[in-house]
């Protein structure tokens, strides 16, 4: 320990001998070390830290699935299902479920939408996290005719009323209605699987504002289903009971056949997660790759000093000196490097976190809780040990409309409500079309039915297949500039007491009615058994995501079958500014109680829907920049080192009549034949992993010629300026003093 303690002190006192290159080298490994340290941060906060729940590890999500390939359809467990799990599951210790929704908040200044849930009686016991303050639901609650009351959130208590203990037992008006207040979350209460995530909790989830009373009690499925699994019962145990419990449902409510859709059953953390995980894998692979460029910098470096310090090493093994003793005297000083480095890293990621966590709210789950803590820290010290070493030993715009069912409660008047809307906004000069849609494409939940083509049996719920319904008024698709293929739009005739209509996509259309003209065809929904002409076939819209796969989907007149939730669409002649205030004017006269927020452009829709896969490649791109840069310094070091060594043949070149000129394509000659080999087997290396890249990308091309064109550019320009500074200092040698030297 002695030893090593007088090797830290020499070594510390050398490195202060060299701030030039002690800065340089600990500058390099701080942005390598830091990078890793920040991903590693959002990793650790993502992917390895529990969820914040009590025993998270039997948090559990059901979901349906295709029998056939096990793949999620995007409907959710009904009611009716949820209650014949609940009643005869004895994998589950308690479930609950719930659905999102927004509501109308009155507040003393104007109407404020605010985020909110219906959830089951146990939703807090299944998660194992009780009100703070007051109480949850009670059974009497969440029962037909249940008193109105709400739990709302921390931050909501402390924003709308200051943190006042009074709230308790107080009254809101929530959608028109009084609602008490019960209970007050603890602050620490996070809910990941929802974002926004909901402020305020009200029972009841077979009360809905989009589905009629025999919709939620015909199998319906629109419930988020969470459940905690008994201690010691697996996930495969709970799914064989489910299945066992579906196979039942079936034969009550859908007949003996075959079951189509199934449930499965997978723990809460792989919900929100699993598809994260690739990327952040691939995004904390990308840092590493960073850092080894860093070590291979210091590395160069080290070799360029070891020069320098030959004749010292040279006389330390004359008196003596082992060769274990030299190595972990150079350790020393690369450990000490390496910790420097790591200290100023840690500075720079906990600096970075602030702005990490506000890119881009939601895209990614528990982002905000990524933090420089403990865990981070010793992973840092560890990667400082471990970097040491490594080079150490090497020397349009969309208005969201909720209409409150207690103003609303018929369809008549909700259809009347949108058509008087769509009247004052057409009169608006800046308007050059408007309609509304049920479910905005890329900022909306998809909503799935079964349904009956024609030409096919029909065998009803469940056994039917799914697709994706939207209701849209007319006007809706010419705003959007869908492409229609065939037939018809929708006109102010299709409305209630006329000719049931609907207007279906290209891939619903060649699936069902392939070399067919599907104008005039009829499909019905399973449910209500209504037979609806098709009258209109539209190009095929991403509406989930761009990068899901096209799916089947129908859409109805919203004057046929009105909605109560909806998306004003418009298009614009002119500045969106003035446009805003003028329809948020019109609105205000129609109904003053409606509250008129989330006005986004398309571009900002379709930006927020692939905000989480940018945010993953924003990194990439900043890492990707940070290790060009580190190469240009690599190779840079390297150059100098070689100028270095070959500082004797220089000056004889010199001497013998070569002129600077010579000199100068000599080194950056040898520079850029090196470079020339790493851009060969850099692209090689990422030809071989066109299929990741292809899995990542939406709309580029695993192998596209412009990206591999431009890299390659980018990084010769960059290596021919590394190599072009040493060889600028190689022609400006002395070829006397070159001569002389050793």
């Amino acid at each position: 320990m002695g030893n090593t303690w007088q090797d830290i002190r020499y070594g510390f006192r050398t490195l202060t001998k060299t701030p030039g290159f002690t800065l340089v080298a600990v500058l390099t490994l701080a942005l390598g070390i830091g990078a890793n340290t920040a991903i590693f941060s959002v990793v650790n906060a993502v992917l390895l830290r529990p969820l914040p729940f009590p025993d998270a590890p039997r948090l559990i999500n059901v979901s349906q699935v295709d029998n056939v390939n096990r793949a999620f359809t995007g409907i959710e467990v009904s009611f009716t299902k949820f209650g014949m799990i609940r009643e005869q599951s004895r994998s589950l210790e308690s479930s609950a479920v719930y659905y999102p929704l927004t509501m109308s908040l009155v507040t003393p200044r104007e109407p404020e939408l605010v985020p909110a849930a219906r959830a089951s009686l146990d939703l807090f016991r299944t998660l194992g996290k009780q009100p703070a303050l007051g109480r949850g639901f009670t059974a009497d609650e969440d029962q037909p005719g249940g008193a109105d009351v709400a739990v709302v959130s921390d931050g909501f208590w402390h924003s709308h009323f200051g943190g006042d203990p009074g709230l308790v037992g107080k009254t809101l008006t929530l959608d028109g209605k009084n609602v008490t207040v019960v209970g007050i979350l603890p602050p620490d209460f996070r809910f990941p699987m929802q974002f926004p995530e909901p402020q305020i909790w009200v029972p009841r989830v077979f009360e809905s504002d989009f589905l009629s009373h025999q919709q939620v009690f015909s199998g319906a499925g629109y419930l988020n289903f969470l459940g905690r699994l008994r201690s010691g019962v697996s996930i495969a145990n709970a799914q064989a009971e489910l299945d066992t419990i579906n196979a039942r449902y079936r034969q009550e409510f859908g007949g003996n056949a075959d079951p189509k859709y199934g449930l499965a059953v997978v723990s809460l953390e792989q919900l929100l997660v699993g598809t994260l995980r690739p990327f952040l894998l691939v995004l904390l692979a990308a840092v590493g790759f960073v850092l080894l460029i860093a070590c291979a910098n210091v590395a160069s470096l080290l070799l360029v000093r070891a020069t320098a310090r030959s004749k010292e090493i040279a006389i330390r093994k004359t008196l003596g000196a082992s060769r274990v003793r030299l190595v972990r005297q150079l350790l020393s000083e690369s450990l000490l490097l390496s910790l420097m480095g790591g200290a100023l890293g840690v500075l720079l990621a906990a600096g970075l976190m602030p702005l990490v966590r506000l890119i881009s709210p939601g895209t990614v789950p528990r982002l905000e809780q990524s933090t420089v803590d403990g865990t981070v820290l010793l992973f840092t010290l560890v990667l400082c040990m471990l970097t040491g070493l490594a080079f150490g030993l090497v020397p349009a715009l969309t208005f969201p409309i909720n209409l409150p069912k207690v103003r609303y409660p018929k369809a008549e008047q909700q259809v009347q409500f949108y058509q008087q809307l769509l009247e004052r906004v057409k009169a608006v000069p800046a308007v050059q079309s408007a309609g509304v849609v049920g479910d905005l494409p890329l900022g909306s939940v998809t909503i799935y039915v079964f349904f009956c083509p024609e030409g096919m049996a029909c065998q009803g719920i469940g056994k039917d297949p799914v697709i994706a319904r939207s209701h849209v008024s007319p006007g809706y698709f010419q705003t959007m500039h869908t492409p229609l293929i065939r037939g018809r739009f929708f006109t102010d005739q299709d409305v209630a007491g006329n000719t049931n209509v609907v207007i279906v996509n290209k891939s619903l259309a060649d699936r069902y009615w392939p070399n067919q003209d599907p104008i005039g065809k009829h499909l019905a929904n399973s449910r209500d058994k209504i037979q609806r002409e098709v009258v209109g076939v539209v190009a095929d819209i991403k509406f989930s995501s761009l990068s899901a796969p096209n799916t089947e989907e129908m859409f109805l007149p919203i004057a046929q079958e009105s909605w109560p939730s909806a998306t004003l669409v418009l298009r614009s002649r002119s500045d969106l500014a003035p446009l805003v205030s003028a329809v948020r004017q019109q609105i205000t006269q129609l109904d003053s109680t409606l509250p008129v927020s989330g006005i986004l452009s398309m571009d900002e829709v379709v930006s927020t829907s692939v905000a989480q896969p940018r945010l993953i490649m924003q990194f990439v791109g900043i890492f990707a920049g940070l290790a060009l840069l580190l190469a240009a310094v690599g190779i840079y070091a390297v150059m100098a080192y070689s100028v270095t060594q070959r500082r004797q043949e220089m000056g004889i070149r010199m001497a013998l009549g070569a002129q600077p000129r010579h000199i100068l394509q000599l080194v950056v000659g040898q520079g850029m034949g090196l470079t020339l080999v790493g851009v060969v087997l850099g692209i090689a290396a990422s030809f071989g992993l066109t299929r990741l890249l292809a899995s990542l990308l939406f709309g580029t091309g695993a192998t596209d010629p412009l990206a591999f064109s431009a890299a390659t550019v980018l990084l010769a320009a960059t290596a021919l300026l590394a190599c072009y500074v040493p060889a600028r200092r190689a022609t400006r040698l002395d070829p006397m003093l070159a001569l002389r030297y050793e």
